[in-house]
């Protein structure tokens, strides 16, 4: 178990290594590519994601380097929690990009080219890890509700699509319009006045994407004890 504190705004990246539906290997950037030694994790790291590097290779030439069907490139992105702990496996080193294991998510078919787009958006999904996300007090979340009243609360922002998207661009009143809401959905802002903590139950998390690819952690499913208590009402 790796605990990351201070990770509001770092800049990452993820790779999926997809062998099937519902079967992928996830590694993630965050800590590592300091110009200082690029290699080696440094907490230290507010970008994580050199566009240089992460630019150097495609998803093809991934999966053909390390055999598997198919690859997922997801950033840059950057975190909106404050703090992290999960368990943080070994470091590939993806055409000069080193990214150390997350998780093992569960993706729909063809989640390659649908991602970031409508038809991929608003759908869960379920990811395999034990991890806590948490928010301090005083700081704002980034809330998905749907239909049903049931929260989902942002924990990364995604500038793959619209790259001038920022934690200060996803207070502004007029991001919603951006987002193709489906009916019945909403986005709201909250600032919160306690802290807030989202965990994976039973080692596993149920996730949903925006039209942009914002990715947000249910508070709902599998369990209401997801989250420490209901943003929405703040019990």
């Amino acid at each position: 178990m790796t605990t990351f504190t201070n990770t509001r705004g770092v800049k990452y990246g993820e790779i999926s290594l997809v062998c099937g539906p519902g079967v992928a290997t996830m590694y993630n950037t965050t800590s590592m590519n300091n110009p200082e030694n690029p290699g080696v994790p440094n907490p230290n790291t507010p970008d994580s994601v050199p566009l240089a590097a992460w630019n150097k290779s495609s998803q093809d030439s991934l999966a053909k380097d390390y055999s598997v069907p198919s690859v997922l490139k997801n950033g840059p992105r950057f975190w909106v929690s404050d703090t992290l702990k999960l368990p943080v496996g070994p470091t590939l080193n993806f055409s000069g990009i080193y990214a150390r294991w997350f998780a093992y998510p569960a993706y729909p078919p063809g989640i390659s080219k649908i991602f970031g787009n409508p038809k991929g958006a608003y759908k869960q999904t379920t990811i395999q890890r034990d991890s806590v996300i948490g928010f301090n007090a005083g700081t704002k979340i980034f809330v998905l509700v749907d239909p049903n009243n049931n929260p989902y609360v942002m924990q990364a922002g995604s500038s793959q699509f619209d790259t001038s998207e920022t934690i200060q661009s996803l207070e502004q009143p007029d991001f919603a319009s951006k987002l193709h809401l489906p009916s019945g959905w909403q986005y709201k802002v909250i600032t919160i006045t306690k802290p807030l903590t989202i965990q994976a139950i039973d080692g596993k998390a149920t996730v949903t994407t925006d039209y942009l690819a914002n990715t947000y952690d249910s508070c709902t499913s599998p369990s209401s004890a997801a989250c420490s208590y209901n943003p929405l009402t703040g019990q």
